[in-house]
């Protein structure tokens, strides 16, 4: 199975378990947008039984590759609402994603079928267990206004009743305007931000620049999109990785 990026390697794998071996096609500590398949693995998606990625423009040479695949292509986002694709941000709509993973491979391996689906739910039952962590934490957020370094973090903001400031798109490739980073520094300002989130797989520049000029402090938010070698050395994964950004977010939005 070849999965486009960490996300969906993480649900195949948790899902699949010792049945299924899964190529992650985005390497460690690589920015996934826009993502350039080297020959081997562009050959991999179009020979696998099973392609796992998530579309809506967020990989397009991946879904080009997966549109060519001799075998299944499960597009994770098909069906889902809305245009933003980082929906594994949110543990309630990532768990239903699960349900998707399972159902996929029970039709290739219908003897495991009860064994994907019991994967699923286990893995469900820790989603939505992580989902009630936020929603205690973040229930009283003296701040509101979470600014970003890209606009990836909607769906999870939004399910704990807060709001996103980004400074760039859905891409961190985006290079936003003069004015768009005016804009983004006069909401920041006016929300009484004290923070500003940076990512770790993409400069730092415009977030520090944000910072400096309303007097505001850096941290981390990490949009899950790849863990780097480092973090996956050190036993990382999503749920290592979410309950960071939780702690992050209740320091710097004074929760």
């Amino acid at each position: 199975m070849v999965a486009g990026l960490y996300p969906a390697a993480f649900l195949a794998a948790r899902i699949g378990g010792g049945a299924v071996d899964v190529r992650n096609v985005t390497p460690p500590g690589v920015e996934p947008h826009d993502l350039d398949l080297a020959p081997a693995d562009a050959a991999a998606i179009e020979q696998a039984r099973l392609v796992v990625y998530f579309g809506s423009g967020l990989q397009p040479a991946v879904a080009d590759a997966a549109a060519q695949s001799q075998g299944l292509a499960l597009d994770l986002l098909a069906g889902e609402a809305g245009t933003d694709p980082h929906v594994w941000l949110d543990p309630v709509r990532f768990a239903r994603l699960g349900e998707k993973v399972a159902s996929v491979l029970a039709v290739l391996d219908p003897d495991r079928a009860d064994v994907f689906a019991g994967k699923a739910a286990d893995l469900e039952a820790e989603l939505l267990a992580l989902d009630a962590e936020f929603a205690a934490a973040l229930a009283q957020c003296s701040i509101t206004a979470v600014v970003v370094s890209h606009a990836a973090f909607g769906p999870m903001l939004a399910r704990y009743g807060l709001e996103q400031i980004a400074i760039s798109g859905l891409s961190p490739d985006e290079e936003p305007a003069p004015a768009d980073l005016e804009e983004a520094a006069a909401r920041a300002a006016a929300a009484g931000a004290t923070t500003i989130y940076f990512e770790t797989l993409v400069p730092r520049d415009l977030s520090e620049a944000l910072a400096a000029e309303i007097g505001a402090v850096t941290a981390v938010l990490n949009p899950v999109e790849g863990l780097t070698g480092a973090e996956l050395a050190a036993g990382g994964d999503y749920f290592t990785v979410m309950r960071e950004n939780l702690a992050a977010l209740v320091a710097g939005q004074e929760c």
